[in-house]
């Protein structure tokens, strides 16, 4: 389970590999420790702009 702070980094992370021209949905699978259902809400916060930052 991640915690407000650790899921906020990874997010801004992903915004930052995002404007580099990333793909999300393939940069988050970089996060191995992630579960598949954490790797999915993060993605959800991402899209939908849920997170502040």
């Amino acid at each position: 389970m991640l915690s407000k702070i650790q899921r906020n980094i990874i997010i801004r992370a992903l915004r930052i590999r995002k404007q580099n021209g990333e793909d999300p949905a393939e940069a988050v699978k970089d996060y191995v420790k992630l579960t598949e259902k954490e790797q999915a809400e993060v993605l959800a916060e991402l899209k939908g702009g849920c997170v502040d930052g």
